[in-house]
């Protein structure tokens, strides 16, 4: 199961990250929606885990 780890603050994405792969997920992160939106192009998720609020583009923006 592929992972996208959405979070702003760098602490959250490592914790996120470390909890997920030790339940042996694939997780990619990145701290911005617009990273997000470059690798939502390029793989196949079957989760987002993200933050709601973010600098420039939130996360409802992302969902869209």
């Amino acid at each position: 199961m592929k992972i996208l780890v959405v979070m702003t603050m760098p602490i959250v994405i490592k914790s996120c990250k470390r909890i997920l792969e030790a339940e042996g997920f694939e997780v990619f992160t990145c701290p911005s929606a617009d990273e997000a939106l470059e690798k939502i192009k390029n793989y196949d998720f079957d989760l987002l885990l993200m933050d709601v609020k973010m600098p420039k583009h939130d996360g409802i923006f992302l969902m869209r």
